[in-house]
């Protein structure tokens, strides 16, 4: 009736047609062609002024501002004379107000079913709103239970079931499942929801699948968040308002941009609460701390959290374990009130994307203390998901990290290997920055985890014990000279921010690529790709080219900071160079396993498991005298700095090793002939 309708719109009896079925046609997806039959109505006829009203409302409840849609829901309440199908229309509309009050976190009153006026889109109805409070609970697979055997989501014959189709695809998606191609009929939602003239309903449609691509993937845009959530703000949308700024806090997060992140999960948190909706409260909370680890923060063990239940008690559970990892304690074991370390559960993925890739230095320790089932299990549904953004099967695809920072940033910083700052791809001479303490605020930035620095920090790593009035002074004057070089765009602005208020000089990394940056994302990802060893090889062999032999120069650092940020890189190294290594012996890349973990041991020579692996690669080699020298090396640094000797692991693999290789010497023969030298010497 409607595509007929829409064809003859013009005549009176379209209108009529129109006004008399407005509230059917609504939820079909013809909400302006019922607005314009409310437009055209006789205001002389009683009748037809009743059915407008009643089709006003059901247009505002899909479109309009929640204070419209309350006026025109007193307005209808309190007709008194009503026939059977207006009846029904006001069952219809007010089914589409309780959508809409789920959105907005108002509570619902408990709608009993009427077999007498609910049809089909009234049935489709009451599911969507069972589906989407499992969401809104964070209770995602019950949700996709509740969905999995419903036809009325493959339907796509109006709001109703376009509705549920994005539930479906929701569940589907926060469970790790890879939605089968135009499987769902999440394609033609946003279809529906166009056509129906509901700029509302699209807008939540496109930040709902902007949101899941970022928490589920690797993604560092929204597009157009603020403009989403702005619409959605002026509709008293406070539900999905908070969700999307949410997966935008995450967003800003994988870009280093932590200020804004950090207002993005605060805003998230108050409209959570003002939603009364407690899982999106803890998530943002999680992923408020998360920012704070991030940048650099040690946080507290004791969680405060508002609402009860599993959903909102595991992500307290992970708050806790992301405290435990920003402390560095990774020796003594995580309380889980909800988790259980024997499974994972499918509805914290999005959680543990965000705490092993996304939290710098934690992330790594988040792997030592978080049980290794989950680690595989999610590196496992992840890199599934992520392969399927790639292969186009969910559409709209940003640029992830690297693509990004390469193609659009126009300053570049290698602090790896060298030193050296790029504008627009022209290399800037050594004494451009000035004097050395110029360069060295600026190395100091760009090694700087948040790429932040107080002040007083400032002072402290560029020119040590100064008082503060003389190292203000000329911190003054390097900031200067260094922000009217480094400037960009036909604005020339400087890519180096001061703030007044904050006391902090940061980098603009909007502007910015650093490649400390680069090499920590890539090492991060094979690490937390364990069980796809083609990938954890990629990834390896990329973080090995980009470190280079390590951080360019030591700078004199009076405060430590420089030192203890190169030893942490260092030891990111080592960590993707073993597990680089052991994925590619699995590879059968024998020589690339021996060189990522000869890499390691130029690392830390008495790192047992590079040793492990390295002599295991040489055996399957046949190199004899690779793995002697090696065993030596290890033995000599073992009994110079801890006077103690070789396990017996590491002696077993060297004899595994060195019979593979087809030699008869074993490490018992290899110590005799050393303490034979020795003693000669002697």
């Amino acid at each position: 009736m409607g595509f007929v309708l829409d064809a003859i719109r013009d005549s009176a009896l379209a209108m009529s047609f129109a006004s008399r079925h407005g509230v059917d046609l609504v939820c079909a997806g013809h909400a302006s062609l019922v607005s314009r039959s409310i437009r055209l109505s006789d205001p002389n006829d009683d009748a037809a002024q009743q059915r407008a009203l009643i089709n006003s409302l059901a247009v505002a409840e899909v479109s309009a501002k929640r204070d419209e849609a309350v006026g025109l829901r007193e307005s209808c309440s309190a007709l008194t004379k009503t026939d059977v199908y207006e009846k029904s229309a006001l069952r219809h509309a007010a089914m589409l107000g309780a959508c809409r009050e789920l959105m907005s976190g108002r509570r619902i009153a408990r709608i009993r079913r009427n077999p007498n006026l609910d049809d089909d889109q009234i049935e489709l109805m009451y599911d969507h709103l069972h589906a989407a409070k499992y969401i809104v609970d964070g209770k995602f697979l019950a949700g996709f239970d509740a969905l999995l055997d419903n036809p009325g989501r493959k339907r796509m014959d109006g709001i109703p079931a376009a509705m549920l189709a994005d539930d479906f695809y929701i569940c589907e998606m926060m469970l790790g499942e890879v939605p089968a191609r135009n499987g769902s009929g999440t394609g033609s939602s946003l279809e529906v929801f166009t056509e129906c003239g509901s700029g509302r309903l699209a807008s939540i449609h496109l930040g709902m699948r902007s949101a899941l691509r970022i928490l589920m993937g690797r993604v560092t845009a929204f597009p157009e968040v603020e403009k989403i959530v702005t619409r959605l703000g002026s509709t008293d949308d406070l539900v999905p308002q908070s969700a999307f700024l949410i997966a935008a806090a995450v967003a800003d997060l994988r870009m280093k941009a932590y200020a804004s992140a950090s207002v993005r999960a605060k805003r998230a948190a108050s409209l959570a609460r003002d939603a009364s909706a407690d899982y999106l409260c803890a998530a943002a909370s999680l992923v408020a701390d998360a920012i704070e680890v991030a940048a650099g923060t040690e946080l507290e063990g004791k969680v405060r959290s508002r609402g009860s239940g599993p959903a909102v008690g595991a992500l307290n559970d992970l708050r806790r374990m992301l405290a435990q990892a920003s402390r560095g304690d990774t020796s003594s074991p995580v309380r889980f009130d909800v988790l259980q370390r024997s499974t994972c559960s499918r509805e914290i993925l999005w959680a543990l994307n965000l705490l092993l890739n996304d939290c710098g230095q934690a992330s790594r320790n988040i792997r030592s203390i978080m049980p290794a089932n989950w680690v595989r299990y999610s590196s496992s549904l992840l890199g599934a998901m992520n392969e399927s953004q790639d292969q186009g099967d969910v559409p709209e695809r940003n640029f992830g990290e690297g693509d990004k920072e390469k193609g659009d940033k126009p300053v570049r910083i290698r602090t790896l290997g060298t030193f050296s700052v790029a504008i627009d791809g022209r290399e800037l001479p050594v004494s451009a920055l000035g004097a050395r303490r110029g360069r060295n605020l600026v190395y100091a930035l760009a090694l700087t985890r948040g790429h932040s620095l107080a002040k007083r920090e400032a002072i402290n790593m560029v020119w040590g014990d100064y008082d503060y009035s003389t190292g203000n002074q000329k911190l003054y004057e390097t900031v200067c000279l260094a922000r009217k070089i480094l400037r960009v765009g036909d604005d020339r602005e400087s890519v180096i921010l001061t703030g007044r208020s904050s006391g902090r000089i940061a980098l603009d990394m909007a502007k910015v690529t650093i490649d400390v940056d680069e090499f920590e994302a890539r090492a991060n990802d094979a690490l937390s790709s364990e069980g796809m060893d083609r990938s954890v090889v990629a990834l390896a062999s990329e973080a090995r080219d980009i470190y280079s032999g390590g951080v360019a120069e030591m700078i004199d650092d009076p405060s430590g900071a420089i030192e203890s940020r190169i030893e942490s890189l260092t030891t990111l190294h080592a960590d993707v160079m073993v597990a680089g290594a052991k994925a590619a012996l699995r590879e059968g890349k024998t020589y690339l396993s021996s060189q990522l973990s000869g890499e390691a041991l130029k690392d830390d020579s008495l790192r047992e498991d590079a040793l492990l692996q390295y002599v295991t690669a040489l055996g399957v080699l046949g190199r004899t005298a690779e793995i002697v020298t090696a065993y030596r090396r290890y033995k000599d640094a073992l009994v110079h700095k801890y006077h103690a000797l070789p396990s017996e692991p590491v002696r077993k693999s060297v004899d595994e090793a060195l019979e593979h290789s087809g030699s008869s010497l074993t490490a018992e023969k290899i110590d005799g002939v050393a303490a034979g030298a020795d003693e000669e010497a002697s």
